[in-house]
């Protein structure tokens, strides 16, 4: 018969957090502070590891197939919204959102997809295949927006400041191997070895101000920044080494 090693990492998170602040003022004179901040942290570490070592495997009339699959998948959306809105004979509003996103599969040491043989003989009567396959998925959206409103009869100040931070990493580690010790001996009608990644990452992140102020003085100050940093780090390789393969 055949001989199958699996090993399939199929983790998953899918994360909403959301944070909305509303602050309204009015009188003689009017102030309104208002702000709000959503953050978010998700990882996810492990691997998949379909191996023999030191081993001798027979399938003469068979396939022997090791596969090792990752296909883990972070989905996270991360919201903030901030109004404040101040309005009397003098008014100041003030409004600060703030949306901050970190999603990692792989943290520290990269996740591990390995697929290999290391000093074990194997006789396959058909095919004998190693495939190691990495398809892990972040998808982000943060979005923070802040608008402030500030007026009065004689002064209005209104200020608004927004800021998006959200930094996505992936770091896989593919491994595809017949790996011998130089005596090993392999064989098969047709022997395959093959390591791939398909890793992707899709990040957007936005920061909307708004300030709006009138008065017989109005001033209104407005600031929105956002910062993105993606990396995906990955090593792929399929090798044959130490062994004699007849097909």
């Amino acid at each position: 018969g055949a001989v199958t090693v699996t090993a399939t990492e199929d983790a998953a998170i899918n994360a909403l957090s959301v944070a909305a602040s509303l602050a309204v003022s009015g009188g003689i004179v009017a102030i309104a502070i208002s702000g709000a901040g959503a953050v978010a942290d998700n990882s996810i570490l492990g691997g998949a590891k379909a191996y023999a070592v030191d081993s001798t495997i027979e399938a003469t009339n068979g396939a022997v197939t090791f596969e090792a699959t990752n296909l883990s998948d972070i989905e996270a959306k991360i919201i903030s919204a901030s109004v404040s809105v101040a309005v009397g004979g003098g008014g100041v509003g003030a409004s600060l959102g703030v949306a901050i996103a970190r999603n990692t599969i792989g943290m520290g040491d990269a996740v591990d997809v390995h697929a290999y043989a290391q000093d074990t003989g194997i006789t396959a009567g058909t095919d004998l295949r190693f495939t190691a396959e990495a398809d892990q998925t972040v998808d982000a959206l943060v979005l923070s927006v802040s608008a402030a409103l500030a007026g009065g009869a004689g002064f209005g100040l209104a200020a608004s400041g927004s800021g998006v931070y959200t930094e996505n990493r992936i770091a896989v580690d593919v491994k595809s191997a017949i790996d011998g010790d130089g005596s090993t001996v392999v064989t098969a009608d047709r022997v395959t070895v093959e390591a791939s990644d398909e890793s992707r990452i899709t990040a957007d992140a936005a920061a909307a101000s708004i300030a709006a102020s009138f008065g017989f003085v109005g001033v209104a100050i407005s600031i929105g920044v956002s910062l993105a940093f993606n990396s995906i780090d990955s090593d792929v390789v399929a090798f044959i080494d130490g062994t004699d393969v007849t097909t």
